[in-house]
């Protein structure tokens, strides 16, 4: 294709419009020079047509310019390069209006090399001619690595490495990863290496900084041993069943595990071995065999090897962590007259009632399969009553563990643990250290007081009419007991201080009439000074156990599965309310110092108020 032409035409623009034409070009993309203008002449003399060089724009001399134009005015320019043992020299010209590079940058350059010959008067040379090529004008010392280095430091229980690398000198290269790994293997570091630290390390060249690169494994604990019983140790739960109609049969319960001497009562379980560990070195680090169970001990038992063994006949119970073997002593009737009291170191068995007048005390368990009437039992671990409690207003019972009865009336009642009640506790006094449940089908509490450690469910609250129905929870016994017994001191050191006070005023106004009166007025003001110090004591004890009282029963609750009926006082610590209305499945919990009402499902009640 033509790209210049010459073309002649009566003016400039005939004169393009022919070029494009055989130049096959678009008219915007035509370019031209002038050559000659053209002249019209005077009568038709010296007249001339226009001349134009014309050539086809392909964009190639626009391109050329562009370029020429950012380059612009460049100084000269050299590169230093390492090849071998060879020390290379490229020195570029400058362009433009650039000045050319000094011959004494480039040698000082070349001095931070270390280069172990240098041809100067051919480094004058290259710099002089500038013509873009390498000149080899120096030698390298091949015994000296220049590339970037690796260090590796293992903690002294060889559970942790860190590695620091080094940049490369003048001419030398960063260290690869090819030549970390072999690093790494060289320096016996095997185990638990962190790729993605060292690939991260590389990347941002963090040079002359320790960074953790491998991490041992620790060893695995085995699993822990464990007791494995052969008796059920929640023996004194008893788990009533209810037929068809809702009624509970209390009487086909299997109270009392027998067992004989010798049987095993318990088994150790060895504990696992574990796993052992591995260090950044590879050694291994022995596995930490897991804690070993210890045979719990107990009161007529035996250990044999790994087994917890009986040392008599009798019942087995399992009581704040000790196994007990008591013996048993059997009552095939009643506990009445041709018995007497019982008083005995083991567990009672009475498949009869307790009469009214009996009294039983047991270092063990009683289990009663029918009732108890008006009488003072006392047992170290846990009373069963398959019947219930008639205590005519005159029953004192006491356990150290768990009461569990069909019903409790007219009683005073103290458990160590939890009460549970299948149908009702009716006008009684009851403190139990932990839980009172009473979530059976009738599950009523009517009358009385109930002061618990914990928590209260019922499905009933409260009683018609005149019935006073009082309910505490997350008061501990012992608390309860203290609080009750320093009110009571407090009340009668009051009233005391009261009569001293009457006394010294009648001293000031009959004091002629009163016999000795300077020795009963000495001694009156020390009694009046003792008992006033005696009543600070006892105002800040009861202000300590006050505040105990509200951090123990900041998580206890009142769960009514029914309902509550009004004029019941609830309390939860020492913060109360009496229920102006009935309330119907509700939990009862303090909040911010005040009890609020929520649904069963905790969720505020419709209409609840605190």
């Amino acid at each position: 294709m033509q790209r210049e032409i010459m073309v002649e035409a009566e003016n400039l623009a005939n004169a393009l419009r022919i070029a494009a034409t055989k130049l096959a070009c678009p008219p915007e993309r035509l370019r031209h020079k002038i050559i000659q203008e053209p002249r019209a002449g005077v009568l038709g003399l010296f007249s001339r047509k226009a001349r134009v060089m014309a050539w086809f724009d392909d964009g190639a001399e626009r391109h050329i310019d562009q370029a020429i134009h950012a380059v612009g005015n460049l100084d000269g320019n050299f590169v230093v390069e390492v090849r071998d043992t060879e020390l290379l020299l490229t020195v570029f010209p400058p362009s433009g209006s650039g000045r050319a590079i000094d011959e004494n940058s480039i040698f000082i350059e070349l001095m931070e090399y270390e280069p172990e010959g240098l041809d100067e008067i051919l480094l004058a040379q290259v710099a002089r001619e500038a013509d873009g090529a390498p000149h080899v004008i120096g030698k390298m010392d091949s015994s000296v690595s220049r590339d970037g280095k690796v260090e590796f430091q293992v903690a002294d229980d060889a559970m942790t490495a860190t590695m620091m690398l080094a940049p490369p000198r003048k001419g030398g290269r960063d260290i690869s990863g090819q030549e970390i790994a072999v690093a790494l293997v060289q320096a016996g570091i095997v185990h638990g290496i962190d790729a993605n630290a060292v690939e991260k390390a590389l990347q941002e060249k963090n040079y002359f900084h320790p960074m953790p690169i491998a991490a041992g494994s620790e060893p695995a604990t085995g699993e822990a041993g464990v007791i494995a019983f052969m008796f059920r140790t929640d023996s004194h739960i008893v788990n009533f069943k209810e037929d068809k109609s809702g009624r509970v049969d209390y009487h086909d319960v299997d109270l009392i595990q027998e067992v004989r001497s010798g049987d095993v009562l318990a088994r150790r379980v060895p504990a696992g071995p574990g796993k052992p560990g591995r260090d950044v070195l590879g050694g291994e680090i022995p596995a930490r065999r897991g804690k070993e169970a210890k045979l719990p001990s107990g009161k007529n038992v035996f250990v044999d090897g790994n087994e917890l063994k009986s040392g008599i006949d009798g019942h087995v119970s399992f009581e704040y962590g000790d196994v007990i073997v008591s013996p048993i002593y059997h009552v095939r009737g009643d506990v009445n007259l041709e018995t007497g009291n019982i008083d005995y170191n083991g567990t009672v068995r009475v498949d009869g009632l307790i009469e009214d007048g009996f009294s039983v005390t047991t270092k063990g368990s009683l289990f009663v399969k029918k009732s108890i009437g008006k009488c003072r039992i006392d047992v170290a671990a846990n009373l069963v009553v398959i019947g219930g409690i008639l205590g005519r207003d005159e029953a004192v019972i006491k356990t150290g563990g768990d009461i569990v009865a069909l019903f409790i009336e007219h009683s005073s009642v103290r458990a160590g643990r939890d009460v549970v009640v299948g149908e009702v506790i009716l006008h009684s006094d009851v403190i139990a250290g932990r839980n009172l449940m009473m979530n059976g089908t009738r599950g009523a509490f009517i009358g009385g007081h109930v002061s618990t450690g914990s928590n209260i469910t019922v499905r009933t609250l409260g009683g018609e009419g005149a019935t006073r129905t009082h309910v505490r929870a997350g008061v501990k016994p012992d608390l309860l007991e203290s609080t009750r017994s320093m009110d009571a001191e407090l009340h009668d050191l009051e009233e005391k201080l009261a009569k001293i006070r009457e006394a010294l005023k009648l001293m000031e106004t009959k004091g002629s009439q009163i016999a000795d009166i300077e020795r009963k007025r000495v001694l009156l003001m020390q009694s009046e000074a003792q008992i006033r110090t005696r009543i600070r004591v006892l105002s800040d004890a009861l202000k300590n156990l006050g505040n105990k009282i509200e951090t123990d029963s900041a998580h206890a609750r009142i769960h009514v599965l029914d309902t509550a009926l009004s004029g019941t006082r609830v309390e939860i610590g020492s913060t109360h309310l009496l229920l102006p209305t009935d309330v119907h499945y509700a939990t009862f919990k303090k909040m911010a110092g005040e009890i609020k009402i929520f649904t069963y499902s905790e969720r505020p009640a419709a209409g609840a108020q605190a």
